[in-house]
């Protein structure tokens, strides 16, 4: 047998078997517990917009060159754990004001 096939025979085994079974198979770990869902979506959210922002920002102050890149991820790695100290330290403030000046839906 081919060596490099070898891992996935027991993926393909366990994908029958649970079709077999009627469960459905997913290698996927279980969910995330819901009280970790403010946490996480600061974290994505908080990821894209100082990535995006740096991006924006570096290429404006240094331009188009072959260091752009690194300058530009050096800066994101900067920014995204305060942008996430941020989205977490006052998030739940800007909720607050946000349901303040929104009305219902009912």
């Amino acid at each position: 047998m081919d060596a490099t096939l070898t891992p996935f025979i027991g993926l393909e085994f366990a994908a029958r078997k649970a079709h077999i079974s009627g469960k459905p198979f997913s290698r996927m770990p279980d969910m995330i517990p819901a009280r970790f869902a403010n946490a996480i979506f600061g974290l994505i959210m908080s990821g894209l917009m100082s990535c995006i922002v740096t991006g924006i920002a570096t290429v404006k102050a240094v331009g188009f060159h072959p260091e752009t890149l690194g300058d530009w991820m050096a800066s994101w790695a900067f920014c995204w754990p305060i942008a996430f100290t941020v989205i977490l330290v006052l998030g739940p403030s800007v909720k607050r004001l946000v349901e303040g000046w929104v009305r219902p839906q009912g």
